[in-house]
């Protein structure tokens, strides 16, 4: 079980397990006293030793606390802070709401569990001296017989090769040491530092399969995602194939833009004198059919076989479906007339026939087919524009030349 504690000194809330107050066991989540004080064990981060620089004994202690909420589970204990707010009891004359008789077991208690941490403390510290010292003994050891079976090492008169030879004394005298005291020492420094080197190796490959196994999570995580677009995508594609063909069947004029179409399949390559016939009313020259043919984009293709069909200076003066655009219906703009319906559906039935050309088909390329008619709108619009940017430059000309004169 989990709390959420006040600690008195700092202000600081933080999450324990309940083991980390001191004579405190509940049984359930709503087995404490709001207005009581408890003792919770804190130790400070091995980031908040290095960053104000503690000194002696940093390994935490016991502190005036208040416990807050109670919890199965760490998980639901984040939860409940982070969905409601947490109410704090406020607990006044908390240094004099007991007499001194508790103060003083509470003070004993206290100094008792201090005094068991501390015992620990310096018990693990020569456990881990032992075993230092014996750990380089045996490396020693290990060393100096290695040294009496090479020929190349003097030995001291009375001492044989092979022989045993007590590693435990410490013999100051320069002719019968066998290993110095400087090596010695140097081998203790460098077995502390491997020992050092290992603890950051395994702290770092502890890392590493973390990461890993959250990668492979991710990646399984992804895969299932762009599974589930492909098949989201695929029945999209589906539905708007099945409700553009009822839409298309309830249009009166499907069967004549349909007719258009096969007609354009039949004679689209079908050259009379010069001139290409495209559909049932459209017949452009060669030429210009195959500068037409030329573009890959959509939009250029369909602007340029506009032009071609009816030129430049009549789509100045004509609109696609002949009513006004609405927002400029306020400033006084009137209804130009539309283009021939007839050769609007040809060129839709040339455009798809092209795009199918192009390798586009099913729901794209009528997607994409649909757009012919905004397409004849914004290059009607640039015809326009151009030539009210022609009249403004020849205008502010005469101006300027009526202003030397």
């Amino acid at each position: 079980m989990f709390a959420y504690v006040k600690y008195f000194q700092d202000d600081v809330r933080a999450i324990v397990h309940t083991s980390q107050i001191l004579n405190f066991a509940p049984k359930s989540t709503d087995d404490f006293l709001k207005h009581k004080i408890y003792l919770v064990f804190w130790s400070p981060s091995e980031e908040e030793r290095i960053r104000e620089r503690q000194v002696g004994d940093t390994d935490g202690d016991f502190y005036k606390s208040q416990i807050l909420i109670l919890a199965e589970t760490k998980e639901k204990l984040q939860k409940l802070i982070s969905t409601s707010r947490v109410p704090v009891t406020k607990i006044r004359g908390m240094d004099e709401e007991s007499d001194e008789g508790s103060k003083t077991l509470f003070n004993e208690e206290l100094t008792k569990k201090r005094k068991a941490i501390q015992a620990e403390k310096v018990e693990m510290k020569l456990k881990c001296q032992q075993s230092t010292e014996e750990n380089c003994r045996a490396i020693l050891a290990e060393k100096k017989k290695s040294l009496l079976k090479s020929p190349l090492v003097p030995l001291s008169p009375g001492i044989q090769r092979e022989s045993d030879l007590d590693y435990g004394s410490d013999s100051s005298s320069d002719g019968g040491d066998v290993v110095p005291k400087k090596l010695l020492l140097e081998m203790e420094a460098r077995y502390i530092r491997l020992k050092k080197s290992m603890v950051v190796l395994r702290k770092i490959e502890g890392e590493f399969s973390v990461a890993s196994e959250e990668m492979q999570l991710l990646k399984k995580k992804l895969c299932e995602v762009e599974e589930e677009n492909k098949i989201l995508k695929k029945l999209n594609y589906e539905l708007q194939d099945k409700v553009i063909n009822r839409f298309s069947s309830a249009s009166p004029g499907a069967p004549e833009e349909a007719a258009s179409g096969q007609m354009l399949k039949n004679n689209q390559h079908d050259v009379e004198d010069g001139n290409v016939t495209l559909g049932k009313v459209i017949s452009l020259p060669k030429e210009k059919w195959d500068m037409v043919m030329r573009n890959t984009k959509d939009s250029i293709f369909i602007k340029d076989l506009a032009v071609a069909v009816w030129g430049s200076e009549a789509l100045k003066g004509r609109s696609v479906d002949g009513i006004p655009c609405r927002r400029l219906i306020s400033k006084g703009a009137v209804s130009k007339p539309p283009l021939t319906p007839a050769k609007l559906n040809d060129i839709r039935a040339t455009f798809e026939a092209w795009l199918e050309k192009q390798g586009v088909e099913g729901a794209e390329l009528i997607a994409r087919s649909k757009k012919y008619k905004s397409y004849i709108s914004d290059k009607i619009m640039y015809l326009n524009r151009k030539d009210r940017a022609v009249n403004e430059r020849e205008g502010n000309n005469l101006e300027a030349a009526d202003l030397k004169d």
